[in-house]
Order: structure tokens, then C-alpha cells, then sequence
């Protein structure tokens, strides 16, 4: 399966985050990325449902990106930057001129929220863009956006 940005087929305003990532990436729809993941998390012995309106864990979805033919390596980490020494997304966005695909994954100020969506280049997929390629101008991010620092960022590849 080629791995690369496109719009997801079969979003709803209901499919979380990490659903919509991971479509972003693979062309899979929501439904079927939510049992790979779901599958994932039953390797790791916990049962998470097969539902793309759940929340998943980073460990599951990382997990299935290998379980979809897919690869991915780490490539940014500020897990023990203080939070506001973390980039701001629209800040990160500035800084990004590759179009290779990532994926971010940011966490609020309090760390009881986290986000995550897929970008290439200029342009991005999340559920603050209905499922969409959208072009990645800082300037315009969402305002969601604001609740959130970049914490990790993967590479994601077709090995």
C-alpha cells in the first residue's frame, strides 16, 4: 500500500484524530483503520474498540502503521521540553519545507488532551480540515491549534 497524503473517504464530523491521521496516510477508510488499530491494542493485551469515534493509544496507532505495510521512525521529540518551550503547531508548520510524511502529535498545557494529524510539504489532513488536504498556511491553522504543542513528530514511510 502506498503511503502518502490524501483526503479521507467516509469522514464524519464524529471520526477522531488518530482515525483521520492514519486515513490521511494509507487512503484506508475510518471503519477499517479502527479495527487495525483495535487489533493492535489486543496484541498489547488491552481491548480497545474497533471505533473510529474512540480515542486511541500512541502506542496502538504507531503499531498499526506497521501492521498496514507502512514504517515510521521518530524524528522530533520534546516530551521533556517544558511546555512552553515546546513549538507552537503553527510555529512548527513555518519550519517544515519537506514533503515527506509526518506525522504530529501534540499535547495540551495540562496534558490531559493530545492531537495528532499528518502532513507533506505544504499541506495538511485533520479533522480540523473535515478530512481534507488543506494547504498548511500558519497563518490560518485552526484555532484549536492553540491548545496544543508539538510534542513528537514520526517520518512515516513505505519500507
Amino acid at each position: 500500500m502506498p503511503f502518502k497524503l490524501t483526503d479521507v473517504t467516509e469522514w464524519n464530523d464524529k471520526v477522531l484524530c488518530v482515525p483521520t491521521a492514519l486515513c490521511a496516510i494509507t487512503g484506508v477508510r475510518p471503519a477499517d483503520i479502527a479495527k487495525v488499530i483495535s487489533l493492535a491494542a489486543q496484541r498489547r493485551g488491552v481491548t480497545v474498540p474497533a471505533d473510529p469515534y474512540a480515542p486511541f493509544n500512541i502506542n496502538d496507532w504507531l503499531r498499526a502503521i506497521k501492521d498496514l505495510g507502512g514504517d515510521w521512525c521518530e524524528i522530533e521529540d520534546y516530551s521533556n521540553y517544558p511546555y512552553t518551550s515546546r513549538p507552537m503547531i503553527s510555529q512548527y508548520l513555518r519550519t517544515q519545507q519537506s514533503d515527506d510524511l509526518f506525522l504530529v502529535f501534540g499535547e495540551n498545557r495540562e496534558e490531559t488532551m493530545t492531537h495528532v494529524f499528518a502532513m507533506s510539504g505544504n499541506e495538511l489532513v485533520d479533522i480540523y480540515t473535515e478530512g481534507k488536504i488543506v494547504a498548511s498556511n500558519p497563518g490560518t491553522v485552526p484555532d484549536a491549534y492553540n491548545e496544543f504543542r508539538v510534542k513528537r513528530v514520526f517520518l512515516v514511510w513505505d519500507p
